[in-house]
């Protein structure tokens, strides 16, 4: 079963810009963040997704990674080109959570020691 444990937005010229922190069943890839643009037109463009699976860290580190994406675009104050720029930094820190039963390639976690390092700066 998946939940939005929780959901924030924020008014930028291209659009709202949503985080979800989302709480995903045993058999999915567990604790995740996804970043949205809901555009005018009320179209939706996927901006940035990681997860962390059921791991005895797994809820803290999503809940901080949550709240550091939140505390920059909070920061950036409406300016689309530094949420652009900010986006283009995010879509470089990979980290998905790797299923025993998953077919897709990527590596398993891949950018967590990133995302470890820039919550740790908060």
């Amino acid at each position: 079963m998946t939940e939005i444990a929780d959901a924030v937005q924020y008014k930028f010229p291209s659009g709202i810009v949503q985080i979800f922190w989302i709480q995903n069943g045993e058999n999915n890839c567990g604790y995740e963040i996804l970043l949205e643009l809901k555009k005018d037109n009320n179209q939706h463009e996927l901006l940035g997704k990681w997860s962390f699976g059921h791991e005895a860290w797994s809820s803290n580190v999503w809940d901080q990674w949550g709240v550091y994406i939140e505390k920059r675009i909070k920061e950036l104050e409406e300016d689309q080109e530094s949420l652009d720029e900010f986006i283009d930094e995010l879509g470089g820190i990979d980290c998905r959570y790797m299923l025993f039963n998953h077919v897709e390639p990527y590596n398993h976690l891949e950018d967590l020691e990133v995302i470890k390092q820039l919550i740790a700066e908060l």
